[in-house]
């Protein structure tokens, strides 16, 4: 795409940078939310309970919730993004990127609408006497389940990537499978032997959501870097709705142009002589 004066436009994005910035909010709200747990708890009384519901990590519909559906929106969007030009360009595993990115997008409709606490009722009655201890958020046999039949059907795509591609999916879905499942399940526990309303659950809770957020910034930052590694720099051209005007948007010609224009028109319609 091209400026008035013939000079392309474009946005960049440094994926490091982006990364940086998303970081350092993440790390803001979990301070924010260790000090207002820290006051809650404590007994102060400074801290409103509106306050607590707002920037608590492991509340629903707050500031961090709709900043991990985020987290989780940037990479299902970059994941698009590589999907469609690998099946511009006819490459293997196109279909891998566009199922990835779905998935993604998925997580990030989950994250804002809570739709995966649907499932503890109804696993709690399948799993009955099972369903206690690390399985009392009992959603967690499905999903472990689900992300063990991905993986292994990721196993030859991951293979194709380069080295660091690679190790980055691997290493940064790990850390977000550690707080997603694994410190769900050490929270379930504690929940399911204490309760959920004192200090402890909340800092489980806060170790977990943290957890989350750094897999995901890592994982943004992988494949950004992923794209800059094999196409270089790529740059959105936004075509206009309606390019029938844009002559009428040009400048206007200069006394030269329109006197030569003038004369064209004059040979054209004298008469042969």
């Amino acid at each position: 795409m091209e400026s008035r004066n013939g000079r392309p436009r474009a946005i960049s994005i440094s994926a490091a940078r982006l990364a940086r910035l998303l970081a350092a909010l993440a790390a803001a709200l979990v301070a924010v939310n260790v000090a207002i747990l820290l006051a809650w708890y404590s007994g102060t009384g400074w801290v409103r309970p509106g306050v607590l519901r707002l920037f608590y990590l492991d509340a629903e519909q707050n500031v961090p919730s709709y900043f991990s559906t985020l987290l989780l929106f940037l990479p299902a969007m970059a994941l698009g993004g590589v999907a469609v030009l690998k099946r511009r360009e006819g490459k293997r595993f196109a279909t891998h990127w566009t199922v990835l990115s779905l998935t993604f997008l998925f997580l990030s409709m989950d994250e804002a609408a809570s739709i995966h606490e649907g499932a503890i009722g109804p696993m709690r009655e399948v799993l009955g006497p099972y369903a206690d201890g690390p399985l009392w958020f009992a959603w967690v046999v499905p999903g472990a389940l689900a992300c063990a039949v991905f993986g292994l059907s990721y196993v030859r795509f991951l293979w194709s990537l380069p080295g660091r591609t690679r190790r980055g999916m691997i290493a940064s879905g790990a850390v977000y499978l550690l707080g997603a499942l694994g410190m769900e399940m050490v929270g379930a526990s504690y929940a399911f032997h204490h309760g959920q309303d004192n200090l402890l659950f909340t800092l489980i809770s806060t170790a977990e959501e943290s957890l989350e957020m750094a897999g995901l910034v890592w994982f943004l930052y992988v494949v950004l870097d992923y794209v800059g590694l094999v196409y270089g720099a790529v740059t959105l051209d936004v075509a206009s709705a309606r390019p029938a005007t844009a002559a009428a948007e040009r400048e206007s010609p200069g006394p030269d142009e329109a006197n030569a224009a003038r004369r064209r028109f004059a040979e054209r319609e004298s008469p042969p002589r």
